[in-house]
């Protein structure tokens, strides 16, 4: 059933900035701009303003990632995260955001053996090689990966728990500017 309110931002008006994606219920989120406001949109709720923008020609998003976070947090963790807007939101600034957001649930902290699966063919390597941070080897990170997932029930470091969630990141992430 259509929602009959008004929506806040005018279609026309309207720019899809980041896309969200998870498996099943709630997807998929995207927050957007217009109208001089920073919006968060998803199935079945009511659009929520984030943030009401000082300048109608925003040149960077950056003083609004921590409310932009602060919406997203308590999600669980998102299959795809596509960025339409990389001119505002340079893949730094994003993966700045996925790190600030409080994800929540089993897949807090995915799993090595999962990511070593993921990154089995020669696109996804491709991929995560280009998104991952700089002076990152994907060559390093794969055998990382190996011996993690050998001994996946024990406590993970934070500098294994840094490795996933970078992996991950990478394997998720794609810029589609519109």
């Amino acid at each position: 059933m259509k929602d009959s309110r008004p929506d806040p931002i005018p279609r026309r008006r309207r720019r899809e900035l980041l896309h969200f994606a998870w498996e099943g219920f709630a997807s998929p989120v995207t927050i957007g701009l217009g109208g001089g406001l920073l919006v968060l949109r998803e199935p079945g709720a009511d659009t929520t303003v984030i943030a009401r923008l000082r300048e109608q020609r925003p040149t960077t998003l950056l003083p609004y990632l921590g409310a932009v976070a602060r919406q997203l947090d308590g999600s669980c963790l998102p299959l795809q995260i596509r960025n339409h807007a990389p001119e505002l939101l340079p893949v730094d600034v994003v993966r700045d955001l996925y790190e600030r957001v409080g994800w929540c649930g089993e897949e807090d902290v995915v799993s090595a053996s999962g990511l070593l699966d993921d990154l089995a063919g020669l696109a996804a390597r491709a991929r995560a090689r280009r998104w991952l941070p700089p002076h990152g080897s994907l060559r390093v990170a794969m055998a990382r990966l190996e011996v993690l997932s050998r001994h996946e029930g024990h406590a993970i470091a934070e500098a294994d728990r840094r490795l996933l969630r970078d992996l991950h990141f990478a394997l998720i992430y794609s810029e589609a500017p519109r």
